[in-house]
This record gives structure tokens, sequence and C-alpha cells, in this order.
């Protein structure tokens, strides 16, 4: 090839490479133009539905606010109808401060009603609204976390939930002391040792202590497990604790033993020494 084709070749290349160049440059600055004509655009489209479109108010609650002042006037506090089961003070259950509610709303067309309202991982819901014949509502929701999910657990966190919210919404009184214990479960209610553990418990009493058997179960059990009534009672896992407690106690006894038997005997050489004296004397 010549070195002027080489040349010529040379240059068109160079030619080619800056109208490349000049045409992404420009393409680049006409996509940026675009972009910004588009977003332009947009806004005034949203600015264009924001005046067209109605003006949204939170509606006014002055209907149900007026009824439930006329309502709160005739509620009295619920009745004090039930013995708390753990601390023995009186409280108003569901069935009384329903009673005491249901009528002064109707009355004034508000109607009470609940439903779950659970956000999940254990904890439980309950939801209350109040609604009013003019469409108006009044809600609250009010969550708890029972130590038991068992149907007992949750049954008893339920009504406890649904009892203080109503007591709240509508501004009333039932109870003269935090009544919660029922939702935290029987306290009696908990996992014991297996029969085999307590067969071995009481044959290690009557193998260690004789006679005295059933007298170290009653001190083991008073002072070890709190005054649990008997030994099926022994919360699950402590029957070695148990048994433990036995040995210690048959331990302390047999030293007890030893120590009075010492006793006598020396109190018995005394004696016999002083026997021994006195016809060495007399002779």
């Amino acid at each position: 090839m010549s070195d002027v084709n080489e040349t010529s070749l040379n240059a068109m290349r160079l030619k080619i490479d800056q109208l490349s160049k000049d045409f992404i440059e420009s393409h680049d600055g006409l996509s940026d133009d675009l972009e910004s004509i588009k977003e332009s655009l947009e806004s005034a489209h949203a600015r264009i539905e924001v005046l067209e479109a109605p003006p949204v108010f939170e509606p006014s609650k002055a209907e149900i606010y007026t009824a439930l002042a006329a309502a709160q006037l005739e509620i009295r506090n619920a009745e004090k109808n039930t013995d708390n089961e753990f601390t023995k003070k009186p409280y108003a259950d569901l069935a009384s401060v329903l009673d005491a509610v249901r009528g002064p709303l109707a009355k004034n067309g508000i109607a009470l009603f609940q439903t779950t309202a659970d956000p999940g991982n254990g904890i439980l819901g309950i939801r209350t609204v109040l609604a009013h014949t003019s469409g108006q509502t009044i809600e609250d929701v009010i969550t708890m976390s029972p130590p038991k999910l068992d149907p007992q657990g949750v049954g008893s966190c339920r009504t406890y939930m649904r009892r203080y919210a109503v007591l709240a919404i509508c501004g009333i009184a039932g109870a003269l002391d935090d009544d919660a214990e029922g939702a935290k479960g029987d306290p009696n209610d908990y996992p014991r040792i297996s029969a085999a553990e307590a067969e071995k418990i009481l044959m290690t009493a009557d193998d260690l202590c004789g006679d005295r058997a059933d007298e170290v179960i009653k001190r083991m059990l008073k002072g070890v497990f709190g005054g649990v009534a008997n030994i099926g009672d022994i919360r699950e896992g402590e029957a070695q604790t148990a048994i433990n407690a036995i040995k210690n106690a048959a331990d302390l006894m047999a030293k007890k033993a030893a120590a009075v038997k010492a006793e006598e005997e020396k109190l018995a050489k005394a004696e016999a020494a002083a026997k021994k004296a006195a016809d060495a004397k007399d002779d």
C-alpha cells in the first residue's frame, strides 16, 4: 500500500473517531435534556391533579363525642361482683362491665364491639370500637404478652384486656386493685416429678431414716421446697435435690445418734468406775 493511501486511511479513521465522539456527546446532552423535560412534565401533572382533586379533610367526630358525653351521664361504675382468686378483693367481671355500659351507649346511638388485633410474636391484642349512627367511630387497641400461650392463658388474657379496654374507653371504674393475676395462669400449674421419682424419694427416706422417714420428709418439703403439699408436688427436675436433702438429714441423724451413744458410753464407764471405787472402799 502506498504512503498516500495509508495517509488517507489514517485521516479517515481520525474523522470517524471525531464524528463518533461528537455523536456520543450530543446524545448524552439530549438524554439529559429529555429527562429534565420529563421530570418537569410529571411535576406539572401532579400539581394539576392536586388542584383538580377535592380537598380531603378528617371527618368531624362532634356527633359521637356529644353522644358519648350524654351516655356517660347515665353510665355508672360497674358492679364489683367477683372476688379476685389471688388477692381476695372484689372487682367487676366482663359481664358486669358490659351490663353497665351497653344500655346508656345504645340509648345514645352508640354500638360497642371488640375484635382481636394480635400483632404477632406471642403478643395478643384487642381492638375496641365505639360506632355512632352518624358513621363516626372511636377506636383503641390494647396489647399484652401472656406468660403462657395455652388456651387458658390466652382466654384469660383476652378477657382481661376486653374488660379493661371497655372501662378505659367509657371512662368508668370496675376494680379496687389490679386483678391481672388470672392472665398469669394458675400458680399451681407446673410440671412435677414422675411417680417413679416420687417412689424413689420415699424408698430413700425409708432406707436411711427408718421410723423417722415421715418426719424427715415433712421437714424436707417445708425447708427445701417451701412447704409443698406432698412429694408428688415437687417440681420437675428437682427429685435429686430431695434425695440429697434426705441423705443429709440421715447423715446428721447418724452423727447425732453416734454422739448420744458416745456420751452414754462415757457416762456408763464413769458410773462403772465410780461403782468399782465404792466397792473397793467398802472392802
